[in-house]
C-alpha cells in the first residue's frame, strides 16, 4: 500500500525524491535511508553503513542486496592482504541511476497502458456482450 500512496503523491505533484525511489523500485524506508546515506564516489562497508543509518548489520546487508539487485548500488569485493575478503558498496554513477529510473518509468507507463486497454475491453464486453 505504501507504493500506491507514493504513486498517488507523485500524481498530485506533492512527492519528494524518497517517494520516487519508493514507487519506482518498491523500496522500504530502510532501503531509502541507506540510499540517502551513501555519497557518490565513496565506498562503504556494511559496518560503516550500519553506523551511519543506525540499523543493524543484517538489516543493512538485506537492503544492500536489494539496492544492488536493482542496479543503483554496486557491490565490490576487496581482498585482505593476509587472506580473506570483504565487500564494499557504492552508489552507481548518476547516469546509470537515471537510465534505470527512466527504464522503470517507461515500463510502468507501458504496464498502465496495457491495464487501461484491458479495462476498456472488459467494460465494452459488459456493455455489449457477445451472444
Amino acid at each position: 500500500m505504501a507504493n500506491a500512496n507514493s504513486l498517488y503523491k507523485i500524481s498530485l505533484k506533492s512527492a519528494c525524491c524518497d517517494d520516487l525511489l519508493t514507487c519506482l523500485f518498491m523500496l522500504g524506508q530502510t532501503d531509502v535511508l541507506l540510499f540517502n546515506c551513501m555519497v557518490p564516489n565513496k565506498e562503504y562497508t556494511l559496518e560503516e553503513l550500519a553506523q551511519l543509518s543506525g540499523k543493524d548489520k543484517t538489516t543493512v546487508f538485506r537492503s544492500m542486496q536489494k539496492l544492488t539487485s536493482i542496479g543503483v548500488v554496486i557491490k565490490n569485493s576487496r581482498t585482505i592482504p593476509r587472506g580473506g575478503y570483504y565487500h564494499t558498496y557504492n552508489l552507481s554513477d548518476i547516469d546509470n541511476i537515471k537510465k534505470i529510473s527512466i527504464d522503470r518509468i517507461n515500463s510502468t507507463h507501458e504496464g498502465f497502458i496495457q491495464l487501461l486497454d484491458q479495462l476498456i475491453e472488459d467494460i465494452s464486453t459488459r456493455i455489449n456482450p457477445v451472444l
